[in-house]
This record gives structure tokens, sequence and C-alpha cells, in this order.
């Protein structure tokens, strides 16, 4: 008992000094927080972790004076990444949004833009600033992240099973299981749970013991079966497309045909057996399959699908209305509302369910030029695009950004900065 006892008190003591005096375990407390306000709807923890981080970048404990002062080298860090880098080219979104003020008439709804577009430049000057990151952080992030979605979704499954028709009831009419956060972001994150722990479990990357990977898969099985439980389209869309590209980046890599093909008819014939396994997701591609023949009908109120496509077509019709510099972003929501008005005065307005749509029409088709110039450097430059984990998590957040406005939301930029920065922090080449 009394060895169990030094054990576990010198492995909580070593986690504490890793968290608190190391700069790896300071940046890994900060981002599992930012993780945490994102899954519970906490979102001022996420701006407070953004200050927090500001501190750890550009500040260190000084040892020899006995207390704190600028973090050396964050200057010449800075200096190395030339305006073509990716971390500068990121920052577009940023000034877009400043650029845009000046046609905007609604300047107060454009100043909350700039309030929710800050990170876009923050986190990329610090990023900047930081060390070179090693993968260990991405591994220990992705366990993190692991945890906490196979955490949170216990009592999410316990909630479902205690209310079993209720809710099998409301997926039939196209409304959710209730989350803690928004369903559709909750499934992206889920999505991105499973296939990071996949890498985990793969590549064998475990925190301690090498017992370790069978929890770990038992996280992902038990993952899997929950995305499919919840049945949100767009976090199984996202799921299936991003290991369908792994898979297939795998076979182009390292051959082995039988291999790669028994996954990819696993992946085939797994929503088949989900369809027919899970009253849930069979009411809700049903419930999705009489939502569009309303559609086609013309009869689109109060439909989740149809109100998605006429978000589309709202955007579309802004866009055509200044093509060029678009309407700006202080005047994106008055113009939406008066298309809504005008055309479907019985719902209620929603911005485009599509990212690019949503660009267009706030900035204009040159507007939408810088916008994927930002978000495609980040894949081409050096040739990062031969990664295949930082490849697919690109192609993660491009996949959602057909279905929702990602960047438009402080869950989605936060996921989008996060993790994307460190894939670029751990194949970034300047000197530490």
């Amino acid at each position: 008992m009394l060895i169990n006892y030094i054990i576990l008190r010198k492995a909580f003591v070593g986690s504490l000094k890793y968290l608190f005096t190391s700069l790896e375990g300071q940046l890994l407390g900060l981002f599992s927080i930012m993780l945490i306000s994102l899954v519970y709807s906490m979102e001022f923890l996420t701006s407070q972790a953004m200050f927090f981080l500001a501190a750890v970048v550009l500040f260190e404990n000084k040892k020899e004076a006995k207390g704190f002062g600028l973090r050396k080298g964050n200057w010449q860090r800075l200096k190395a990444h030339k305006l073509t880098s990716p971390f500068w080219l990121i920052t577009i979104s940023f000034f877009l949004v400043l650029i845009s003020l000046l046609w905007s008439e609604n300047l107060k709804v454009g100043f909350r833009w700039i309030q929710l577009k800050i990170p876009f430049i923050v986190f990329p000057l610090l990023f900047m600033m930081l060390h070179r990151i090693e993968k260990g952080l991405l591994h220990k992030l992705f366990y993190f992240l692991l945890i906490l979605m196979t955490v949170t979704c216990i009592p999410v499954l316990i909630n479902y099973l205690m209310n079993y028709e209720s809710f099998n009831l409301l997926l039939s009419q196209g409304q959710h299981v209730p989350v803690p956060s928004n369903h559709i972001r909750f499934s992206m994150l889920m999505a991105l749970s499973i296939v990071s722990g996949g890498y985990l479990f793969k590549e064998a990357r475990m925190w301690k013991y090498r017992q370790e990977r069978w929890f770990i898969g038992s996280m992902l099985v038990f993952l899997l079966f929950m995305i499919h439980l919840l049945s949100v389209r767009t976090g199984i869309a996202l799921l299936y497309g991003m290991l369908m590209f792994i898979i297939l980046a795998g076979f182009l890599k390292r051959g082995g045909l039988l291999k790669n093909l028994s996954f990819v008819i696993l992946l085939l014939v797994g929503p088949v057996l989900a369809y027919k396994a899970l009253p849930s997701l069979k009411s809700k591609i049903n419930y999705s399959l009489w939502d569009y023949g309303k559609y086609k009908e013309g009869r689109a109120a109060n439909y989740s699908d149809s109100e998605r496509i006429i978000s589309i077509q709202a955007g579309l019709n802004v866009y055509k209305s200044a093509p060029m510099i678009g309407v700006g972003v202080g005047d994106l929501k008055d113009q939406l509302k008066d298309y809504y008005l005008s055309k479907h005065p019985s719902l209620k307005m929603k911005l485009p369910h599509n990212q690019f749509v949503t660009v267009a029409a706030t900035y204009g088709i040159l507007g939408l030029l810088l916008f994927m110039i930002s978000i495609l450097s980040p894949v081409f430059y050096r040739k990062n695009y031969k990664d295949t984990l930082f490849l697919a998590f690109n192609l993660f957040m491009l996949g959602s950004m057909l279905f929702e406005s990602t960047l438009d939301t402080n869950y989605g930029i936060t996921i989008y900065l996060v993790f994307l920065l460190i894939g670029l922090k751990i194949l970034d080449k300047n000197p530490a």
C-alpha cells in the first residue's frame, strides 16, 4: 500500500512539474483547456486560454533572476518567417474582415466580426515565436482529445438509453440527441478524435505503457458506435471521407492491395450495417430522404436540410449583388435578412451552410481568391501535403466548409488554428 502511494505521488508530482515548468507541458495544458471549452460550450475559457498562451510564449521563468522575463529569441524566430510563409498568409482571414469595413454600413456588427477573427492574427504570431514543436505534443493532445470525447459521450449514451423512444422520435423528425454543445460541431470533434485515436493505435503511440494500446482501441470502438448512434451526417461524412483518404494514401505509399482492400470493404459495409442495426441512424436517413422530397415539392418550411439549401441560395443571391468585393462583414446579415423576408418570410435567417459561399458573399470573388490562398498555402508550402496526417486534417477542414461556415464560429476557428499551427510548427524547417 505504501509503495503504491509513493509511486502515485511521484507520478502526480512529475505530471505537475511537466505541466507547470516545461514549455511543452504548458502548451499541452492550454490546448487541452481550449478543447474542454469547445466540448462544453464554455467559450469564455477559449479567450482566456489565448491570453495565457501569449504569456507562455512571450515570457519565461528566469531562474537566475528569480522572476519572469521576456523569452529569448522570440523576435529572431518571428523575423525568420517571410511574408510568403503560411503563418503570415493565415492572417488574411483577419485582414479581409478589417478591409471590408471600408464599404460596410453596419459598423457595429462589423466590429463584432473583428473580435471573432482576432485569433487569426494572434495565434499565427505567437506560433511563429515558438520553438519548433515535436510530434510528442501532438500525440499527447490526440490522447487527451480521445479520452475527453469518450468521457463526454458516456452520459450522452446513458441519457439516450433512458429516453430511447422519445429520442428516436426526435431523430425521425430531423432533430438530434442532446449533446453538451452544438450537435454538428460536436460530431466534427468526434470524427477528429476517432481519426487521431486511430493514428495513435496504428503507430502504437502510448503515454507510458504498451498495454495502453488496447485502452485506446476500446475507446475507438466506443466512439465509432456513438458517432453512428448520434447520426449527425456531417460528422459521419467527414469521418468516412478522412478514413478513405488515409487508406488510399497508405496504399499509394506502401502498396499492399489485399490489406488496404479489406479496410475499404469494411468502410463500405460499416455504414450499411450501422443503418440496419441502429434505429437512430435509420430514422435520420429516412428523414433526410423525406426532407429532400419536400424541398423538391417546394415545401421547404422548417425542415433542416431544406433550410441548409435555402441558406446557400440566400448567400449566392447576396454575392450576385456585389460580385467583385462583396457586401462587407457589417452588412452581410442585413442583406441575408432582406432575402429571407422577401423569399422565405416564415424561416429564420441563417448564414450560408457553406464557407466558400459566405466568403464570396462577404468579400466578393477577390476575397474568395485571397481566402483560398490562405487555407491552401499551409498544404502546398514546402510540399507539406506529403505528410499524410497533416493533409488529412486540412481535407477534413475543407470538407467541413462544404457543409458549414466553419471559420465563422469560435468553435471552428479554434479547432482549425490549434491543430493547423501545431502541424505547421512540427513541419517547420526554420531553426528553433
